[in-house]
């Protein structure tokens, strides 16, 4: 994996034997490789068309990592979605006006992008993101990978953790 552009890997079904050792194994591709990963969810939709992504924004540097390792990804995509949730929570991760920074770099790449965001207090990342991606009819998601260490995630819970496991659409994570 650490050779390759992109690493393609399956989604582990927890009803399928085996299941844990590829939860594993793509965790620890995710964690060790250094590139990024494109996950097909189990849940095949052969007829998916190729035509809006979103990008889960949070300002940091697995986000950086994440949005450039997808921008061949991107370019393909008729629409370009940057999500940012709860923007005042991490001020110190975006500029004047959130998105508004990976909105101008992308568009330097010849991709189109609007930004939402979504002040949602009460409501966790990982539900929002999964949410917007049904109702805005997306078919992939960009997003960095383990904001918080992977035993972290494993025991509390984190973005990660839930979108590996409830994903509906193919998803780019960058460590």
């Amino acid at each position: 994996a650490r050779h390759a552009d992109m690493t393609f890997m399956g989604q582990p079904n927890e009803d399928e034997p085996g299941a844990h050792f590829q939860e594993t194994l793509l965790e620890t591709v995710l964690a060790s490789s250094g590139r990024p990963v494109y996950i097909v969810p189990y849940i095949g939709r052969p007829d998916m068309k190729i035509r809006k992504a979103v990008i889960a924004w949070d300002g940091g540097k697995k986000s950086v990592r994440a949005v450039n390792d997808a921008i061949p990804l991107l370019k393909a995509r008729a629409e370009t979605i940057i999500l940012i949730i709860n923007p005042e929570e991490r001020r110190g991760a975006h500029g004047e006006k959130p998105g508004a920074d990976i909105a101008a770099h992308l568009a330097c790449h010849g991709i189109n992008t609007r930004i939402d965001s979504q002040t949602v207090p009460d409501a966790k990342p990982d539900t929002i993101i999964l949410n917007y991606l049904a109702e805005c009819g997306a078919d992939l998601l960009v997003m960095g990978a383990f904001g918080h260490s992977r035993l972290h995630e494993k025991a509390f819970g984190g973005v990660t953790n839930t979108v590996l496991h409830q994903m509906t659409v193919p998803v780019v994570m960058s460590e």
